[in-house]
C-alpha cells in the first residue's frame, strides 16, 4: 500500500509539473526556451556534483521561468536579448521567482522546489557563510546557487559570449556565483 501511494504521489507530481511546463511553452515560448537551457546547465552541475537525490533542483530548473508568464512580452524580450532594463523592469523580472515560490509552495512536496526558485537570483555573497561550502550546504541553498549559475550562463549567452568568456565572467563575478560550483562546469 505504501509503494502504491508513493507511486501515485510521484505520478501526480510529474503530471502537475508537466502541465505547468506545457503552460509555459504555450503562453511564453521564449521563457520556455530559456528554462530548457537553464535545465541543461543545472543538470550538468548536478551531475558533476554526483548528487544522489536532486529531483527538486532539476524540477526547479524546469520551472524556473514560470513566473515570466505574467510579465509583459517586451520585458521578456529585453531580458533574453540582453537589452538594458529600466529599474522598474528589472525589479519586475527579478521578483517573479518570489511570486512563483508562493504559488508552488502551496503544492504538497514541491515546497523545496518553490524555495529553490525563490533563491535563483540571490548573489553568492548574500548567503550565510555555512552555505558557501558545497559540502555543508542544504539542498535549497545549493539549488538556488546552481540556478543562479545556470541563469548567468544563459544571460551571458544572450550577450553573444563564447564558452571561455562565459566561464571567465562567472569566475570574475565570484561575489555573484559560487566559485566552487563554477569550477564544476569547466
Amino acid at each position: 500500500l505504501m509503494t502504491l501511494e508513493k507511486s501515485l504521489l510521484d505520478q501526480t507530481l510529474n503530471g502537475i509539473s508537466k502541465v505547468l511546463i506545457d503552460l509555459l511553452s504555450l503562453v511564453n515560448p521564449l521563457s520556455f526556451n530559456r528554462a530548457s537551457r537553464i535545465r541543461i546547465y543545472a543538470d550538468h552541475i548536478v551531475d558533476q556534483l554526483n548528487l544522489e537525490s536532486a529531483w527538486s533542483i532539476r524540477l526547479a530548473a524546469k520551472l524556473s521561468q514560470l513566473g515570466c508568464i505574467q510579465l509583459p512580452g517586451e520585458i521578456i524580450k529585453k531580458v533574453y536579448t540582453a537589452d538594458e532594463l529600466s529599474e522598474e523592469e528589472s525589479d519586475l523580472f527579478e521578483n517573479q521567482p518570489l511570486q512563483r515560490q508562493q504559488f508552488l509552495g502551496h503544492i504538497p512536496k514541491l515546497e523545496n522546489v518553490a524555495l529553490i526558485i525563490g533563491k535563483q537570483f540571490i548573489n553568492f555573497s548574500d548567503y550565510p557563510v555555512r552555505a558557501q561550502s558545497t559540502e555543508s550546504i542544504n539542498e535549497v541553498e545549493l539549488g538556488g546557487q546552481i540556478l543562479k549559475i545556470a541563469n548567468g550562463i544563459t544571460k551571458f549567452e544572450s550577450q553573444k559570449l563564447n564558452n571561455e568568456e562565459i566561464i571567465q565572467k562567472l569566475r570574475v563575478l565570484s561575489h555573484e556565483y559560487n566559485p566552487k560550483l563554477v569550477e564544476k562546469i569547466t
